[in-house]
């Protein structure tokens, strides 16, 4: 999709809620004149809309003008609301609601869209919104001249979408079956077009859903980065201070008890815990370009958790088989960082195991984190690379979406499984 433009709330006034529209696609011209329309100004949009929120479900309006319409070739249309809610997932009761997508008909260019104009030639289609009379016609093939011959037949069906009633009507004659190459489509067509229209609706309905969801996540990624760079550089600084005064303190200073060295154990802990949540943020805003040697898998391995504070209770095994990596040593080695101890903090005051295993195929190489940890009990799979996600009470949520893009800047891929919990990465060998 294209960068979102800035926008304005219009019309002007105080409403009780607004729901301006904030994105749209394409963003050509027509479309950039919606940008920020507030759909509760109006009263035909804003029933639909409380009509919508109270069945949590798909309403369509009632036929418009739109907005995007300009002095030429204007056009009815009508919107397609769906409600879109935030569902916790340990609390299936509770869901946030988020908003609205929409998707923006203009009756003409959708029809014409679907169905191939040369049908209206034999066939006059007219669609009304409501029962049939000509107040409530939304769309007329008449602008193409219909010239029945042969056999005349008329038609007509009322049919039930988006909690609105749609009628449609059909008269005109059968074409001759030397001129299309299989005449028996020709019932099945204009019998079932509007059935037609309702899935290409969907479709249409479900690429801006998607679409909305993924501007909503760019949005949110890019202020959680610049909200997070700076969060990040005020607490490194003073975090540093903090760690030199207790090592100063300890060289100066000798404690006798037990419970004052077991004091200053917690302080050393806790300050550790801050400091790799602070590199899990700092590691998810760096941009960095690649820098890509050929290194040995074990040494980078090694290296990984040589920096790393291993518990007793947890046995780490590598098996490599001699694996050179093409990549960015530094990077990588934040990957394993993270997946080590995400493994470790899972497995937690257990005994445990974390095993590493690598292969190479053909033109690929393939590690896996394999920990004896209990899983993504409260986590679903899919959500596991999503900014924010964890399971976790000391937990960022960023480590995992850091991984991701690093090794999806390698050209690699990264999934995990359960069962045990495993972390696969392939990237390629060159």
């Amino acid at each position: 999709s294209e960068e979102v433009v800035e926008y304005s709330i219009f019309p002007e006034g105080s409403r009780t809620e607004y729901y301006p529209v904030v994105f749209l696609e394409p963003q050509n011209f027509r479309n950039k004149q919606a940008l920020g329309y507030d759909v509760y100004s109006e009263e035909e949009r804003k029933k639909a809309v409380d009509k919508s929120k109270v069945i949590e479900d798909i309403v369509i309006t009632d036929k418009l003008i739109l907005v995007q319409e300009t002095e030429e070739n204007i056009q009815y249309g009508f919107l397609i609301l769906l409600p879109i809610y935030h569902t916790q997932e340990e609390l299936v009761e509770s869901k946030e609601f988020r908003g609205f997508v929409y998707s923006v008909i203009r009756i003409n260019d959708f029809v014409e869209n679907v169905i191939e104009t040369k049908i209206f030639e034999d066939i006059e289609i007219k669609i009304y919104d409501g029962v049939k009379n000509d107040e409530n016609r939304v769309f007329s093939s008449q602008y193409v001249k219909a010239n029945p011959s042969g056999n005349i037949f008329l038609y007509s069906d009322e049919i039930e979408f988006g909690e609105n009633l749609w009628t449609v009507s059909y008269i005109g004659g059968i074409p001759d079956p030397g001129e299309i190459q299989d005449s028996r489509i020709i019932i099945p067509i204009t019998g079932y077009a509007m059935s037609f229209l309702l899935f290409y609706t969907f479709v249409l309905l479900s690429k801006n859903i998607q679409m909305a969801k993924k501007t909503i996540k760019q949005e949110r990624t890019s202020a959680l980065g610049e909200l997070a760079a700076r969060f990040s550089h005020d607490v490194r600084n003073p975090l540093s201070n903090i760690r030199l005064a207790l090592d100063l303190l300890k060289k100066k200073q000798k404690f006798e008890s037990e419970e004052s060295e077991e004091k200053i154990q917690i302080i050393e802990k806790n300050l550790d815990r801050i400091s790799h949540q602070v590199e899990d943020v700092l590691d998810f805003v760096r941009i960095r370009p690649l820098e890509k040697t050929e290194e040995s898998l074990k040494s980078l391995l090694n290296e990984s958790l040589e920096s790393l504070k291993i518990p007793k209770n947890i046995k780490i095994s590598i098996k490599d088989n001699n694996i050179t990596v093409f990549g960015d040593s530094n990077q990588l080695q934040i990957v394993f960082k993270n997946l080590i101890t995400n493994s470790i903090q899972a497995i937690d005051k257990d005994e445990g195991e974390i095993k590493i295993k690598a292969k190479e195929e053909s033109n690929q190489i393939i590690i896996e984190f394999i920990d004896s940890g209990p899983g993504f009990s409260r986590l679903k799979m899919e959500e596991a690379f999503e900014p924010l996600t964890t399971t976790k009470q000391t937990g960022t949520g960023l480590g995992l979406v850091t991984c991701k893009n690093i090794i999806e800047n390698h050209n690699g891929v990264i999934e995990v499984t359960e069962k045990p919990t495993t972390f696969t990465i392939k990237i390629p060998k060159k």
